[in-house]
């Protein structure tokens, strides 16, 4: 019943039409997506092998977002079995496919008694595939689960989840370990592989309104030029389902392998700020930030010492990222060495292919201006009003370029500094041509439309 309420009010809030702008609906359905996204990352702390203190209680209440069985009360509905236990988790999945296939015969039904328009596929496979996106790290989980044991003192194993079921030396594990492989392979795999197809299939495809539309749920967070961040997110979300595999003896590698995870994303989003709008990326940032800072200082409450092994394996990773930081600074410096016996010590670098790749933008530049000059001002402020706050800013950015300058192309929009440039031509002579253009544009009263940015 809860998954098909789940269903219905996805279907409510994730199946508008793609727009480049947010609306206020989008915005709280991402908003709310991301905070449960964080939320599971938070659930898997407990997990790990670190002796939390009052935090880990509340990280683990959490984990009623991993549909964690030993905090609902699956055993008095169901069993004490630890295979039946995670055989209703498993079938997470399949329970959302048939919650989202009655809900849809439900809209067929309302669709004939009140004459409204039913679901379609695309709506039903969207509306399923946001479901399943949202409770995608806690399926994952369950492919990690079965390799989560830690060592009892006479050399024996057991499960972390079910303390009762002795790893790789009774059938219950090996059941357990068999019902986490089908749902890798018959879900979590063919969900991936399924996404980055449309994904990769998405801007060529031949019906892209149905195509959109189906497969939504990957699209419509993100901005027209990074549209494929979805697969991203999903593996980010993979990978941290999987940070509980560490052995349970290592805690201090579980630590450096999702403070690293989490930062190389972080990493990834500074650079390409994928999402539609500037509050969504603060927002990714800062759940980063907070499963980072939690993970790092969370080596206060490692009370275990590595052992030698350990130890020698930490120096050896060290070393090796060390020598690949120094590595990296060698080929850069390599490099500069190449063009400075290139270009010479002043010249400018990597510039080989850059005069001819000025020149080629100089011309599709000219010709995209003169098509605008013949655009009328309120075309010219409707196009604009289809672009995204990223796409505005990009366009300032190319017009404060010129607007260095001179003054000629009117008032500054951005501070920005009249840099010097490494070409023959002087600076001078292009602001006095570019004033002579502009005196002849004003006399003949063709200049730009003036536009004004909302």
């Amino acid at each position: 019943v809860g998954l098909m309420v789940l269903g219905y009010l996805m279907f409510k809030l994730s199946n508008d039409l793609i727009t480049v702008n947010v609306s206020n609906t989008l915005m709280s359905s991402v908003l709310v997506g991301l905070v449960i996204t964080t939320v599971q990352s938070l659930a898997l702390f407990p997990n790990l092998s670190i002796r939390w203190r009052s935090q880990g209680d509340v990280f683990g209440s959490f984990s009623i977002f991993l549909g964690a069985p030993e905090d609902m009360p699956l055993t008095c509905a169901l069993s004490t079995n630890p295979i039946v236990l995670f055989l209703f988790r498993c079938s997470l999945p399949l329970l959302c496919v048939i919650a989202i296939a009655f809900v849809w015969c439900i809209s067929l039904l309302v669709a004939r008694v009140k004459n409204h328009a039913p679901w379609n596929f695309n709506v039903a496979h969207n509306t399923l595939g946001q479901m399943l996106q949202t409770l995608f790290i806690a399926i994952a989980v369950l492919v990690a689960q079965p390799l989560r044991c830690y060592k009892h003192p006479n050399g024996k194993s057991s499960m972390t989840s079910f303390p009762e079921v002795l790893c790789w030396e009774t059938s219950n594990h090996t059941w357990i370990v068999i019902c986490g492989v089908i749902i890798g392979i018959t879900f979590v795999l063919p969900f991936i592989a399924g996404s980055i197809l449309a994904v990769i299939r998405a801007p060529t495809v031949k019906d892209p309104a149905g195509h959109y539309q189906r497969w939504r749920f990957l699209l419509y967070r993100f901005r027209p030029d990074v549209w494929w961040w979805g697969i991203i997110f999903l593996i980010r979300q993979l990978f941290l389902a999987f940070s509980t595999c560490v052995p349970a003896d290592s805690p201090h590698w579980q630590v450096c392998y999702v403070s690293i995870l989490t930062a190389v994303y972080l990493i990834f989003v500074c650079c390409k700020w994928p999402w539609k709008n500037g509050i969504l990326n603060m927002m990714d940032v800062a759940s980063m930030l907070l499963l980072n800072g939690i993970i790092s200082s969370s080596t206060a409450f490692v009370e275990t010492l590595p052992s030698e092994s350990d130890v020698n394996s930490f120096v050896f990773f060290h070393l090796t990222l060390l020598g690949s930081f120094l590595f990296f600074v060698l080929a850069i410096a390599g490099s500069i060495l190449f063009w400075m016996n290139k270009t010479g010590i002043r010249g400018e670098y990597g510039s080989e292919m850059r005069p001819r790749m000025r020149e080629e933008v100089a011309q599709a530049w000219l010709n995209f201006v003169q098509i605008s000059a013949n655009i009328d001002a309120s075309l010219m402020s409707g196009i604009f009003l289809t672009f995204n706050e990223f796409d505005l800013d990009h366009i300032v950015r190319a017009m404060g370029s010129f607007q260095s300058l001179d003054n000629a192309f009117g008032k500054k929009l951005a501070a920005r500094l009249n840099t010097v440039s490494h070409s023959s031509h002087s600076i001078d002579n292009i602001t006095l041509k570019v004033r002579e253009a502009a005196s002849e544009s004003t006399a003949t009263n063709v200049g730009v439309p003036h536009i004004v940015l909302i």
